[in-house]
């Protein structure tokens, strides 16, 4: 005959411990299932079985898990960020909550760049597990872009010193293998005269980018040269040098036509001035003008002749 046992379950997270129960021991059994039920020990155990497999998570309750994954951005000038969390909690008492992922971080840690999943598991007075746990995801972003260095500064300069693309390097607080990509997106320069805009860009492994330009006015403020203006000369009536062929430099047209005029010429009767000027102006109309004053004297006698 089975001898009956009358067995009372009280389902605290805090107190479940059915191996606990001596064999020959009667309790009144209470749980929302089965109430003042009468069953034989090996009834008992087949119950006791069925709550711990099925129903003891219902009564289990942890406490300080993150309600939602946790998300950041990196530490100014860090590729990583320290994230404090409050650790999980259990209400068992004697129970604990023990961190089981193999990430290596916990609370306070810099976490790298990326997802780390963190898992926390709630264990009984015995340290065993209860079967809950806590896990979410701890996700690091790198929104920080990097920094271009040896951009230079805006400039105004002449046709003839327009500087040659500087080079641009670039820093980033993550990624190590920065390339910096160049192009000259304006170049509006005309007969030594506009604007000439550059660019530099970097974008890192995150996809964080990083844009400078610099813009260059392009000035012609210098005039051109002429070349082989005689110097002012004094000579006889019978001498006068005719016109001398002079050319023209620039520092940025090469297509100068000199101009020749005789501006004055008050020779009269073998004595007088002749003033001749060249003249030159540039693309851009900067212009150089150059005289020579030649003085016309008579100073040899007449010749009698017979």
């Amino acid at each position: 005959m089975r001898k009956p046992y009358l067995i009372v379950l009280t389902v605290l997270l805090s107190a479940i411990s059915f191996a606990a129960i001596p064999k020959h021991t009667s309790y009144q059994f209470s749980y929302p299932l089965i109430t003042d039920a009468i069953c034989t020990y090996e009834e008992y155990l087949e119950i006791a079985s069925h709550i711990t497999k099925n129903d003891i998570g219902s009564y289990l309750s942890i406490t300080d898990c993150p309600p939602a994954n946790i998300t950041v951005n990196v530490d100014p000038g860090q590729c990583s960020a320290v994230v404090i969390y409050t650790n999980p909690t259990t209400d068992i008492v004697d129970g604990s909550m023990v961190q089981i992922d193999l990430t290596g971080y916990t609370t306070g840690d810099a976490f790298p760049v990326g997802i780390t999943v963190q898992t926390w598991e709630e264990r009984d007075s015995d340290d065993s597990p209860t079967g809950l746990t806590c896990t979410f995801n701890i996700t690091v972003e790198d929104n920080t872009p990097p920094v271009l260095v040896g951009v230079p500064a805006d400039a105004t300069v002449e046709c003839d010193a327009i500087p040659t693309p500087a080079v641009v390097t670039a820093t980033d607080n993550c990624d190590t293998t920065l390339t910096v990509s160049y192009s000259e997106t304006t170049n509006t320069v005309n007969d030594g005269v506009g604007t000439i805009v550059r660019e530099w860009s970097v974008t890192d492994n995150d996809g964080n980018t990083t844009t400078q330009t610099q813009t260059i006015t392009v000035e012609d403020n210098t005039p051109p040269v002429l070349v082989g203006v005689p110097a002012d000369t004094t000579v006889e009536c019978d001498a006068i040098p005719t016109p001398a062929v002079v050319t023209a430099t620039d520092n940025c047209d090469t297509t100068l036509n000199v101009s020749y005029s005789e501006t004055t010429n008050t020779v009269n009767d073998g004595v007088g001035t002749i003033i001749r000027e060249w003249s030159v102006t540039d693309n851009d109309g900067n212009t150089t003008t150059q005289t020579q004053t030649i003085t016309v004297e008579d100073n040899t006698p007449p010749v009698l002749v017979g």
